[in-house]
């Protein structure tokens, strides 16, 4: 019964070992297959992420070219928007200044003819001659 005892020991420790051995084998496997799709999805992600980063660097420089352009035409519409106001408020001052000197020469014009004096002021009349009687 010893024997049999010890030989169904022996025949449990050499399935469990065998056993652990199978396991540890299948679980170095999985690890492997695990780390092997760990690196493979790492540089996966890594290369995206690159083209993500080239993507962003190309962007912020098209944003930046685009807002420096930006910044000068609006600087060039502020001049131009200047400019415009300042030839509007000449033309006007130049019309004001027109209108007054109208009127002044409305003014004087018709003090020459009031007064008689002048280009169009009256004429003597001819003397004519004497009638006989």
């Amino acid at each position: 019964a010893l024997e049999s005892r010890s030989e169904d020991e022996m025949k449990c420790n050499s399935e469990t070992e065998n056993f652990l051995r199978v396991f540890i084998k299948d679980t170095g496997q999985k690890t492997d297959e695990w780390l092997e799709k760990y690196n493979q999805e790492t540089a996966l992600l890594q290369t995206q992420l690159d083209k993500l980063k080239a993507a962003r660097a190309t962007d912020l420089a098209t944003y930046q070219r685009i807002a420096a352009d930006f910044t000068q035409y609006e600087k060039v519409v502020r001049e131009d928007r200047a400019e415009k106001e300042r030839r509007r408020r000449q033309l006007e001052r130049e019309e004001q200044q027109m209108n007054a000197a109208v009127k002044i020469q409305s003014w004087w014009r018709g003090m020459l003819v009031r007064h008689a004096i002048g280009p169009n002021k009256k004429k003597k009349g001819k003397k004519g001659k004497k009638k006989k009687k």
